[in-house]
C-alpha cells in the first residue's frame, strides 16, 4: 500500500516539474524532506555601447539547491562561479579570469494550487530572499540586497504557461556596471515562458522520460533607465530523478547605461530530485 501512495504522488509530482522553463521560475517546489539541484552552464557574448561599454565573453557555472521545509514551503540556495573576458576604454570596468558570485537564499511559500487532475494545475508562488556578498576577484558586490519575486505555473494537458517577476531592492552604494545587481539602480526582472510537451502524447500506466519545446521572453529593467529584452527557444529532457536542458536567447532590444550590450546566451543545465 505504501508503494501505491509513493509512485502516485510521483506521478503527481513529476508532470507539475517538468514544465520548468530555463530562464523562467516556476511556482512548484520539492516536497517536505525532498532536494532539487540544479547545475547549469550559461555563456553570453557582449559587444560595447559606444566608448563606456564592455566587450567579450562571460561564462556562468552555476548551483541551485531547493530543499522542502514542509508543505508549501521550501529554501533556495543560488551560488555561481564567473569566468571571463571583458575589455573596455575604461580600466576600471575590465573583467577578466574566474571569480565567485553572490549568494543568493530565498524563502519560498505557495500561494495558491489547484490540481484539475493528475496532469492540470494551477500554482502561484511567492518568494523572499538576500543577495549576500560572497564574490571574489573582479566579480564583486559589497552589498546585502534583499528581493521579492512571484511565479505562476498553469498546466493544461500537453501545453504549459509560465510567468515570473523580480524585485530586488540593491543596497550598496558601489558602481560597476557590468552587473545589474552591482549598480546603484534597483532591478525587475519579470519572464515568461511558453512550454509544449512533444512526447509522449499521452502518459500511460509505466511513467516514461517526457519532452518538451520551449519558447521565453525575458525582461529587464533597472532604476537607472537600463533595460533589456531576450527572446529564446529550449529544449527539456525529463525523467524521474533527473532532468536535462538547451536553451539559448537572442536580444531584441537593449538600453544599457554604461555597460556592454549582451546578444547571444546560451546555456545547458541538469537537474537531479533526491
Amino acid at each position: 500500500m505504501r508503494s501505491v501512495l509513493l509512485l502516485a504522488m510521483l506521478a503527481l509530482a513529476l508532470p507539475a516539474r517538468a514544465q520548468e522553463a530555463s530562464f523562467t521560475p516556476a511556482a512548484t517546489m520539492p516536497s517536505p524532506g525532498a532536494w532539487v539541484v540544479h547545475t547549469m552552464f550559461r555563456g553570453s557574448t557582449f559587444k560595447a555601447d559606444g566608448d563606456l561599454g564592455v566587450d567579450g565573453y562571460l561564462m556562468e557555472y552555476n548551483t541551485m539547491a531547493a530543499y522542502g521545509l514542509v508543505p508549501g514551503v521550501a529554501i533556495e540556495g543560488n551560488l555561481p562561479v564567473y569566468n571571463g573576458s571583458l575589455g573596455s576604454n575604461d580600466p576600471s570596468k575590465r573583467l577578466l579570469g574566474t571569480g565567485l558570485g553572490n549568494l543568493e537564499l530565498d524563502l519560498k511559500l505557495r500561494l495558491l494550487k489547484v490540481d484539475f487532475n493528475t496532469i492540470d494545475t494551477l500554482r502561484v508562488s511567492g518568494s523572499a530572499g538576500v543577495q549576500a556578498p560572497t564574490a571574489t576577484g573582479d566579480y564583486h558586490g559589497e552589498a546585502v540586497n534583499p528581493f521579492l519575486g512571484s511565479a505562476m505555473t498553469w498546466i493544461a494537458g500537453r501545453h504549459g504557461v509560465g510567468l515570473s517577476a523580480r524585485w530586488m531592492f540593491t543596497t550598496g552604494s558601489t558602481f560597476d556596471p557590468n552587473f545589474a545587481t552591482f549598480t546603484t539602480a534597483d532591478m525587475l526582472h519579470a519572464g515568461a515562458s511558453y512550454m509544449y510537451r512533444l512526447a509522449p502524447a499521452e502518459y500511460g500506466h509505466e511513467h516514461k522520460e517526457a519532452w518538451y519545446g520551449s519558447v521565453e521572453l525575458q525582461a529587464v529593467y533597472e532604476t537607472d533607465g537600463s533595460t533589456q529584452l531576450m527572446l529564446g527557444p529550449g529544449v527539456l529532457m525529463e525523467g524521474t530523478r533527473f532532468a536535462f536542458e538547451m536553451a539559448v536567447q537572442f536580444s531584441l532590444w537593449q538600453e544599457s547605461v554604461n555597460r556592454g550590450d549582451s546578444t547571444v546566451t546560451a546555456m545547458i543545465g541538469l537537474r537531479f530530485l533526491f
